[in-house]
């Protein structure tokens, strides 16, 4: 597994283009994050998408949203780090910290 702590530094080649969502920018949720259950891992799909699920309640249907309400409701997004197309980002909470790995 490789942290990602910065797309400048440290990064194998080939890893890129890295993304880093914005407050304009809309995501698919959960129903679980839909509802205000914690954002515990986010997924950026190959075309640029973001996906945020919470580990309850996913249901079938994600729903769409702008990234600045899931944001405000889960203030441990600040730290997510850029990440490449088609990775996770997985909340450790015990680390204060986000885990980056390949889909």
């Amino acid at each position: 597994m490789i942290e990602f702590l910065d797309s400048d530094i440290g990064i194998p080649e080939g890893l890129g283009p890295f993304y880093l969502p914005e407050d304009g920018d809309v995501a698919y949720v959960s129903e679980g994050v839909f509802g205000g259950a914690q954002v515990e891992s986010v997924f950026l799909d190959d075309e640029g998408d973001i996906q945020a699920f919470s580990g309850e309640g996913e249901g079938p249907e994600p729903r769409l949203v702008h990234y600045s309400h899931i944001a405000q409701a889960n203030p441990h997004l600040a730290g997510l780090p850029r990440m490449p197309l088609e990775h996770w980002a997985v909340w450790d909470a015990g680390k204060n910290l986000w885990r980056v790995m390949p889909a």
